[in-house]
């Protein structure tokens, strides 16, 4: 039981997320090229996204 609120607790930082995500990337375009060229989409949305939020802050 404490081992898995152990195991939460640490995915749930975002610095573990954003890691997670950039090697399930690489792997996902190393290992099925096609599939990563279909997933660019997500990619440019998820960049416009980004910008739209950093214009008013800044």
């Amino acid at each position: 039981m404490a081992n898995a609120a152990a195991r939460k607790r640490h995915f749930a930082r975002a610095c573990v997320q954003v890691l997670a995500g950039i090697a399930l990337g690489a792997a996902i375009g190393y290992f099925y090229p096609e599939t990563g060229e279909s997933l660019k989409p997500l990619g440019d949305a998820f960049i416009k996204v980004v910008k739209m939020i950093i214009a008013p802050v800044v």
